[in-house]
């Protein structure tokens, strides 16, 4: 009955600085240092400049349109006819400050999405563009050559755990039902809609409910969201991480925008194998057991 589903993605500007300095390849054991609470006041003090903002939203405008995402989620060969998905449409709002860090709100229009596309779909635009890699690798990545693709935090989607079993009564007739992790900001009812009108019965229309809908995202989603990542540094972790992995794992990360073959995950390779098969990547996914096919 949903023709297409719109997610929202919360996302702080200060993970598009750059790279400070060289990072070591962290080993598999290894715990990477949190930054101090100075290096992180000093981070949430960055606003997004209006050129980067701008290449940021071309990033985004390249995902719009039929592609083969089989690198923007887990277990999918690339032959499969699934990993072909449509989106309609990938937005960025202006900055906003909340707290004293500026964030962006990236709301993204398609009709279904596979498990972790929308976070590696963020993710990769947020590496791309903090490490001057031209935005001609983003339509790379829809070939048939598999790469590894960083997840970006969880946390940023709205919609997830803290309304699970939200429940909705529309026009005292339907009952919509929000029932596990990561659900939809909007699901779009186009289709079900004018069969409704020809029939003269009631179409879903969250509209009409779209005060009450903001008033309980911006108390119980968005202040959880931030709040969470003002105590945890959330995304700051996250992009250590990444930035501990870019040379063994990232190798696209580069001047050229292309995808060398040290880049290439080689089958059989394990998450901390030693690259095999001629020097491709390993692949990050491989012991991710979370297989399927769903939102987010």
């Amino acid at each position: 009955m949903c023709d297409s589903r719109i997610y929202e993605y919360l996302l702080p500007t200060y993970v598009f600085l750059p790279p400070s300095t060289p990072v070591v390849p962290a080993e598999p054991s290894e715990t990477l240092p949190k930054s101090t609470p100075e290096e992180m006041e000093e981070k949430r003090r960055y606003r997004i400049p209006t050129d980067t903002l701008n290449t940021v939203k071309m990033a985004f405008k390249t995902y719009e349109g039929t592609y083969n995402y089989h690198n923007f989620t887990i277990g999918k060969d690339p032959k499969e006819k699934t990993c072909q998905r449509y989106i309609m449409s990938f937005d960025v709002d202006e900055p906003k400050m909340i707290q004293n860090t500026e964030w962006l709100s990236l709301k993204v229009h398609g009709q279904a999405f596979m498990l972790h596309q929308i976070r590696k779909m963020v993710g990769l635009v947020v590496i791309v563009v903090r490490s001057g890699t031209p935005l001609t690798l983003i339509p790379h990545t829809f070939e048939h050559a598999k790469i590894n693709i960083p997840k970006a935090p969880g946390i940023g989607l709205l919609l997830e755990q803290a309304i699970a079993n939200l429940e909705l009564h529309l026009n005292h007739s339907y009952h919509v039902r929000f029932p596990q992790l990561l659900r939809v900001i909007q699901p779009i009812f186009s289709s079900y809609n004018k069969r409704m009108e020809k029939e003269s019965r009631e179409k879903i229309d969250f509209k009409v409910y779209r005060d009450e809908i903001e008033a309980f995202k911006q108390k119980w989603i968005y202040q959880k969201i931030f709040e969470e990542e003002l105590s945890d540094n959330s995304f700051d972790d996250w992009i250590k991480a990444v930035d501990a992995h870019t040379t063994t794992d990232f190798g696209y990360l580069n001047p050229e925008g292309i995808i060398p073959d040290s880049a290439i995950v080689r089958p059989g390779v394990g998450r901390y194998a030693a690259p095999g098969g001629g020097g491709g990547a390993r692949d990050l996914d491989a012991e991710d057991e979370e297989v399927g096919d769903e939102d987010g």
